[in-house]
């Protein structure tokens, strides 16, 4: 059963919108974005930039910061400007932000709930999460999305649309609906969509696909989190911090 944690009062803050305007159309190098901890079970720790530190709830990270969750461990991490949250599992490491514009966060490895609210025109707003095998591009979507050790990627879409392409841009792009799956090995482009019948609460109790019972399991794959604000709600409840072993 999925531990449910408490999560902190998303306090708003005018830096958010300051990060948002400060990259201009001629910077090269990633939008500047801060990324706020609302919800903590279990470690969540900062290996980058040095030195290593424990996060807690409220704390705010920034663009190009690497977080890793521990064992039997789990956080939200929320990007207001572009109304994006992020549910890391057990064990996931990410970093916010990429080298390339419109990536808000690369998952290296484990797995992650990925939602995101509609942002007014659409299709004018890129916000993109990439793994070591392929790039993620979303329109008002809630999806998970699984890393293995080899740098395999799995995305299974609950709302919305996805579309993926291969890292190397080997294939074309695979568009993803609402209760479709797709699985993509690192060096390869991505197979066929197929469909689930899974729902976010599903994933969050760390189930998989039926179509991926081989090789990658369809019961829990551990760690699941439950909490944090949705993007825009302003957060709520009284905070509560965990600690424990990784």
């Amino acid at each position: 059963m999925v531990s449910k944690i408490r999560t902190g009062r998303v306090t708003p803050m005018i830096v958010l919108l300051a990060a948002a305007v400060t990259a201009t159309p001629g910077d090269n190098g990633p939008e500047l974005l801060d990324y706020e901890i609302t919800a903590v079970k279990g470690k969540l720790l900062r290996e980058e930039p040095q030195p290593e530190s424990k996060l807690r709830i409220g704390d705010v990270e920034q663009t190009g910061a690497v977080l890793r969750t521990g064992w039997r461990s789990g956080a939200v991490v929320q990007e207001e400007t572009k109304k994006a949250r992020f549910q890391l599992e057990a064990r996931t490491r990410v970093r916010l932000a990429g080298d390339r514009p419109g990536v808000l966060l690369e998952l290296e490895k484990g797995r992650m709930r990925a939602i995101f609210e509609k942002i007014g025109a659409e299709n004018s707003v890129e916000r993109i999460v990439t793994t070591p095998s392929a790039v993620l591009t979303v329109r008002g979507t809630d999806y998970g999305v699984k890393v293995d050790r080899s740098g395999d990627t799995t995305v299974v879409v609950f709302e919305g649309e996805v579309e993926i392409i291969d890292l190397d841009r080997l294939g074309p792009p695979v568009r993803l609906e609402a209760g479709t799956s797709c699985s993509i090995s690192r060096g390869q482009p991505p197979g066929a969509a197929y469909p689930h019948s899974m729902n976010g609460d599903d994933w969050d109790r760390g189930r998989m696909p039926a179509a991926m019972s081989s090789g990658h399991g369809s019961g829990p794959a551990g760690g699941g989190i439950q909490g944090g604000a949705r993007p825009g709600s302003g957060g709520g409840g009284a905070g509560q911090r965990h600690g424990g072993g990784l």
